[in-house]
């Protein structure tokens, strides 16, 4: 399913039901889009709502010139100052897979999650240097509220549950974790190869805002079980991890 749009807002809102064994180089289920065109209007942008339902064992795995757009599920793009936007208030992804670039989601738009499960996603290639965000994998100028919801079991060489990755050249991400301990959770992911850090969270030269929520049970075999922090990163912590 592509959302897309070109001067128009495309719109796929998913209530229930099951997509599965799906794939594709950009979002393996469902790539949400944004206009291609710089002069676009500020709401050229693509949107997916999840109230409930499945995304099972899908892939995005399209490598191009060794790059991997990537996203086992969702694919969420940016372009040109607009921003698609991909919201989960429910439902469940699990089992999906990317060769490098986030196993369930990878983001350069905005996501929110407010409920709902990413489960046992994965990225596959372990020798790759760039086996980033086991569940959400964020560039570019992300942004990721979680106020809800439960990221567990997901694995990759670094950011076993979510990658925040930024640079000067594309943009520095933010992730912002606020949401009721009981509820809001990244558990049990790891980092087992390649850098082997961040088994919960990997931050690079970007930002991460802890206000509320649990980190439990993840583990790196090298640096950060449950957080690690590289180079010109920001961590606040405001509450219990």
């Amino acid at each position: 399913i592509n959302a897309y749009t070109d001067g128009r807002r495309g719109k796929f809102h998913f209530k229930s039901g099951t997509i599965k064994n799906c794939f594709s180089g950009a979002g393996g289920a469902v790539c949400v889009h944004v206009a291609q065109s710089s002069s676009a209007a500020a709401g050229s942008a693509g949107e997916f709502i999840m109230d409930d339902g499945e995304i099972i064992d899908c892939k995005g795995d399209y490598l191009y010139n060794n790059y991997n757009y990537g996203g086992g599920a969702v694919f969420v793009a940016g372009k040109n100052n607009l921003a698609a936007k991909f919201i989960m208030y429910g439902g469940t992804i699990s089992g999906c897979t990317s060769a490098t670039h986030g196993g369930g989601i990878k983001s350069q738009g905005i996501v929110e999650m407010h409920g709902g499960t990413i489960t046992d996603c994965h990225c596959t290639i372990a020798s790759h240097k760039q086996n980033f965000g086991g569940g959400v994998h964020l560039f570019h100028k992300a942004k990721f509220t979680m106020t809800g919801g439960t990221i567990s079991n997901c694995t990759a060489s670094s950011g076993g549950g979510v990658m925040v990755w930024g640079d000067d050249t594309n943009g520095k991400p933010t992730f912002i974790m606020d949401g009721d301990p009981a509820t809001t959770k990244i558990t049990g992911c790891k980092v087992e190869v390649g850098n082997g850090n961040g088994g919960a969270v990997y931050v690079q030269e970007s930002t991460f805002n802890f206000k509320n929520g649990t980190l439990s049970g993840n583990k790196a075999w090298r640096y950060g079980g449950a957080i690690n922090i590289n180079e010109t990163a920001f961590l606040t912590l405001e509450g219990n991890c």
